[in-house]
């Protein structure tokens, strides 16, 4: 009958094992149920959306000064600092995987270096929970019993007869607090009781207490000793990390700390080199949309001449419709230019956190620096190689690893850990009372506290304890990882510094080309503006037909599109500069927040502004200068309830 229970109670347990349908956990199909309710309706969030901001889209008008709402590079940056708690990205717009949509958990923000500071994931530790390993710790039970047995036998039974059941009631009550020390050593206070209450009647006392006060402590000699070691890798005896783990302590918290301060900086470098381009994108589109619009107004007054030319008998046929299509190219031209006006508009706008329509359009005012040659790639190199976050926060990798390699290298001796304890030891027939005499004994065993305290009772050790894994093979090849890592570090160091050489080179290429390039626009606008002097007097003299008018009016307009676009490049790729010097921020006089103060606050820095009485920028002089500029008339983006002046 044994044997038949024993084998079905291997073919069930068996069963138990395999997958099969059939099987069904009632229980966890009820809770799988509850959650399934809990999830099944949409979540309802609230959140401001610019929905009142939009509308009709704008049609293809011309612009009048007061659809235009002027503005300096000052004011856009100031806004958008004010206005961005996330950063966008200007390359990333309309693209199906902009991750604000798509992996918003990956977008930057003003709060990534408070939540990185707080992280107490394994690996990242923050500040806070590297602090937490050198937190006293405090742990209590206390658990009561009751115990009935029968008694089988006479001698180990206390006095009782054999059959008889013993009847005991226990508690068991423990206290222990913990402080691990920067040394790598551990001391602890500990107090346990102990209470017994049985029926044997050879006791001394029916209940008793008995238990202990006493004093812990535990020193690593060898392997995870001293403060060094503990400041990069914490406490040996974490509980919650296996025991090769070298990256939790303060040292590495806090450089981590500066990292993600140094990504937060590296985040709003390109954020703001991001909204330079963007407005000097619009400036060019605004002015590109200038001279569009002129030549389409000359082409206009061309066509009107030469149709009343013809009417007179002056002028073919030909001619007439070689005019008409020239003026109908340019306003289409005008059209687009127009909408890429507005579409670069909108850009700036998504940038500096606005709305996507208001009744006025951003106007730049900024003239931007003159185009000039001259630049010095050697001095631009040197500045990088100081201020370049990239650098910075690669040198503060090589930093931590470096650390990391010598705790590693600790952990390669044997653990030798130097233990010693100390207590005093209670006994009572009473836990706690005012009369020692117990009645029975001449000691005075009637409070297992005052016998405490008398220090009667003592005990001690001291010691120490030996562990070594045979051959440390796990700990000679954490460090052999280190130190490929370091190497590795140091490499894609010096290969950074490389790179950053062919990018300064580059830009100072660029702006060197572009300089060159102003001045031959400059001479190609002045010569358009001959060329066309002298074909519209041959034109009116009668001696060149029209063909050649209508190219003189084009390539002005071109001509001057090529100077501006030149300027704008050349303005763009100066904030390129910058920011490959790792200046940019500096140039503009941008101050970024604490990122750890007052977290309402979403604003990612301040920036300087002129002081009164003085332009902004470089300005445009056919525009009035931006200290006497109307106040900036528009809506604050959700959220906020006060505009930049």
């Amino acid at each position: 009958m044994q044997a038949f229970v024993c084998l079905l109670c291997c073919i069930v347990g068996c069963n138990v094992f395999r997958e099969d349908p059939r099987h069904i956990n009632l229980v966890a199909e009820h809770y799988l149920a509850l959650a399934e309710a809990a999830v099944e309706a949409a979540p309802v969030i609230e959140a401001q959306a610019p929905t009142g901001s939009l509308g009709k889209a704008r049609k293809l008008e011309d612009l009048s000064p007061d659809d235009l709402q002027p503005i300096a590079l000052v004011d856009v940056l100031a806004i958008a600092l004010q206005y961005s708690d996330v950063i966008r990205n200007n390359a990333q717009f309309l693209s199906p995987s902009n991750p604000i949509l798509t992996a918003p958990q990956t977008v930057p923000s003003v709060f990534d270096p408070a939540i990185a500071d707080d992280s107490v994931n394994n690996g990242v530790r923050g500040t806070d929970a590297a602090k937490s390993d050198f937190d006293p710790r405090f742990s209590t039970s206390l658990i009561w019993s009751k115990d009935e047995l029968v008694q089988n036998n006479l001698f180990l039974s206390g006095g009782l007869a054999p059959g008889n059941v013993l009847v005991e009631d226990g508690a068991q009550y423990r206290s222990r607090l913990d402080q691990s020390l920067l040394t790598g050593g551990n001391i602890a206070l500990v107090q346990d009781w102990n209470y017994s209450s049985n029926n044997q009647p050879n006791r001394l006392f029916t209940s008793a207490y008995t238990g202990s006060l006493g004093a812990e402590f535990r020193q690593p000699l060898l392997a995870g000793a001293g403060r060094e070691f503990i400041s990069v890798a914490g406490p040996p005896d974490r509980g919650n990390r296996g025991p090769y783990a070298v990256d939790q302590g303060l040292i590495i918290a806090r450089i981590n700390r500066k990292i993600s301060e140094l990504d937060f900086e590296r985040e709003v470098q390109q954020f703001v080199l991001d909204v330079i381009q963007a407005y000097w994108d619009l400036d060019l589109a605004h002015r590109e949309y200038i001279a569009v619009r002129n030549v389409e107004r000359s082409l206009r007054d061309t066509t009107i001449e030469v149709q009343s030319k013809f009417n007179a008998g002056l002028a073919g046929s030909a001619d007439e419709a070689q005019a008409e299509d020239a003026q109908f190219a340019a306003e289409a031209r005008t059209q687009e230019t127009l909408s890429g006006l507005l579409v670069a508009e909108m850009r700036l706008r998504r940038l500096m956190g606005l709305p996507a329509q208001y009744e006025k359009v951003l106007h730049p005012v900024d003239l931007g620096p003159p185009p000039e040659g001259g630049w010095n790639a050697l001095d631009s190199y040197t500045i990088a190689l100081s201020e370049r976050v990239e650098l910075r926060q690669q040198k503060r990798q090589i930093e931590s690893l470096c650390y990391q390699l010598e705790a590693a290298k600790s952990l390669t001796k044997p653990r030798l850990d130097a233990v010693a304890g100390y207590r005093l030891n209670g006994f009572g027939d009473k836990l706690i009372s005012d009369d020692q005499d117990d009645g029975i004994t001449t000691d005075g065993f009637g409070s297992a506290y005052g016998t405490m305290l008398r220090s009667d009772q003592t005990s001690w050790n001291l010691g120490f304890e030996y562990t070594v894994p045979l051959w440390l093979r796990a700990e000679r090849a954490q460090v052999r990882q280190y130190e490929l890592r370091l190497a590795k570090a140091r490499a894609v160091l010096v290969n950074q510094e490389l790179e950053i050489n062919h990018e300064i080179a580059a830009a100072v290429q660029d702006l060197e080309r572009f300089s060159t390039v102003f001045q031959t626009n400059l001479k190609r606008e002045a010569a358009a503006r001959r060329r066309l002097a002298a074909t519209s007097a041959e034109f009116e003299a009668g001696r060149l037909t029209v063909d050649l008018l209508l190219r003189s009016e084009i390539s002005l307009a071109d001509a001057e599109i090529a100077t501006q676009r030149s300027r704008a490049e050349y303005a763009k790729l100066l904030a390129a500069l910058r920011y490959r010097e790792g200046l940019l921020l500096t140039e503009m006089g941008i101050t970024l927040r604490d990122p750890y103060q007052n977290l309402t606050q979403t604003s990612l820095g301040s920036i300087r502004r002129p002081l009164s009485g003085q332009p902004a920028s470089n300005t445009d002089p056919q525009v009035d200068q931006t200290d006497s500029l109307p106040p900036l008339e528009i809506p604050p983006a959700p959220g906020f309830s006060e505009t930049m002046p």
